[in-house]
């Protein structure tokens, strides 16, 4: 995980400093890194341009009423260090995924714009390859073992 983590913020660093002259990265510190769906278009919420704001609308297309009030959407870098949109529901936590009073809490949220199993983590500001299934991890598979019961009559 540490070592994860270190190469995602190479990647970061890196991307960072590929991008176009006079753009910001996106996770300096004025530059907003995620806001809630009702904020698009306002001012402090990272800025979309139309291809996105369709992405956003059609991932929370037939969510409930009460999720869109929890339902965030960011500019992250993936693995690669390309920025991409993504949409989260943030269960009600704070922007920093963080439950109060849950110091040592590391919260990531599965993507809802994505059907690859991508997760996004908020306090690095970044999106998270899917961990591939145990057999293409070259890994024994130790969840999808058969379970047998037996029982005895009397």
């Amino acid at each position: 995980m540490f070592l994860r983590a270190a190469a995602l913020l190479s990647v970061t660093a890196l991307a960072a400093g590929c991008a176009k002259p006079g753009a910001p990265p996106a996770s300096a510190p004025n530059v907003p890194q995620r806001a809630l769906i009702a904020q698009i278009g306002q001012p402090g919420a990272p800025a979309l341009d139309a291809a996105q704001q369709a992405e956003v609308k059609k991932a929370v297309t037939g969510a409930p009423p009460d999720a869109l009030k929890r339902i965030r959407y960011a500019l992250a870098p993936d693995e690669t260090g390309k920025v991409r949109l993504v949409v989260y529901d943030g269960q009600g936590l704070p922007a920093d995924g963080k439950r109060p009073g849950k110091k040592f809490d590391y919260i990531v949220f599965h993507l809802l714009n994505v059907a690859d199993g991508s997760t996004y983590d908020p306090q690095q500001n970044a999106i998270q390859a899917p961990v591939p299934p145990a057999k293409e991890r070259g890994e024994a598979a130790t969840d999808t073992a058969p379970v047998t019961t037996t029982t005895t009559e009397k």
